[in-house]
């Protein structure tokens, strides 16, 4: 059985919604890590700072 155009073009916006969604979920992950490893390195370089 072949599928219409209307369903082609629904699972066309499927998968388009799905690709969307994994790459924000990525950027999200980035820039989270990235967050988290600057907070990491300006604290420990506060408190080394704070020791002398």
């Amino acid at each position: 059985m072949t599928a219409t155009c209307s369903e082609r073009r629904r699972d066309r916006v499927k998968l388009m919604k799905t690709i969307m969604i994994v790459a924000l979920l990525v950027t999200a992950l980035g820039l989270g890590a990235c967050a988290q490893h600057k907070e990491a390195v300006t604290t420990s370089a506060g408190t080394t700072g704070y020791a002398k």
